[in-house]
């Protein structure tokens, strides 16, 4: 480096890199998404989800497993799988950002977030009683989150990491209504992954369990 010259100084402007989290469980047959409330600006006091500056040393998924855990300090998820890149100009009035946003899972059950680092609060929210108005373009985010889920879940095995082993036909049941929003036969769901033997029936009536994935990686 020449004497004088700054480091990290480039020719061609580089945008900031930031992830975003759509953390999804599923509660009481509902579908639930995990909102912290940004405690500075911009857009402070607004509703958005957990996420953050990418570190110059880490991978997208270590920085999205860190802002979950310093943001909302929950630290064990059952799947994450990257949704797609987002730089629309003007969406982050810092400067030009550009944000990777991943889908996590996690089952259902008591579990409270714990708001931290620039988080004001953590809640879960059912994904039919969403504020009005998310902070930045999450609100796009998590509907195209929604729709690959939706899409995905029919034919991936990703359903399954709502739910613990081992799991019964009456709780594959609540998530598929979760996800659905309609009443479907777990039965039939559940038929073409037996088949595969991504499932395994456990015996004397003990329930099933999920014994690969299709797509992703269970942490």
């Amino acid at each position: 480096m020449k004497p004088g010259k700054r480091k990290h100084c480039y020719d061609y402007p580089r945008p900031m890199v930031t992830v975003d989290c759509v953390l999804l469980r599923e509660a009481e047959r509902a579908l639930q998404v995990l909102l912290v409330e940004r405690g500075s600006p911009p857009y402070q006091g607004r509703w958005a989800l957990p996420g953050g500056f990418v570190r110059m040393k880490e991978s997208l998924e270590a920085a999205v497993v860190r802002e979950l855990a310093e943001e909302t300090g929950i630290k064990e998820l059952s799947f994450l799988i990257q949704l797609g890149a987002y730089g629309a100009v003007g969406r982050d009035p810092r400067g030009r950002a550009v944000s990777v946003a991943f889908i996590g899972i996690i089952p259902g059950g008591p579990r409270p977030p714990k708001a931290g680092s620039d988080a004001a609060a953590a809640v879960w929210l059912p994904v039919e009683e969403l504020p009005e108005r998310l902070a930045f373009d999450h609100a796009t985010i998590l509907g195209d989150a929604l729709r690959r889920l939706a899409a995905g879940g029919r034919s991936s095995g990703v359903l399954f990491a709502f739910l613990r082993d081992p799991f019964t036909l009456e709780q594959l049941g609540n998530v598929l209504h979760a996800v659905y929003g309609v009443p479907l036969a777990p039965e039939d769901y559940l038929k073409p992954f037996l088949e595969m033997k991504i499932v395994s029936r456990l015996r004397r009536d003990q329930g099933y369990r999920f014994t690969g994935w299709h797509e992703g990686k269970r942490r």
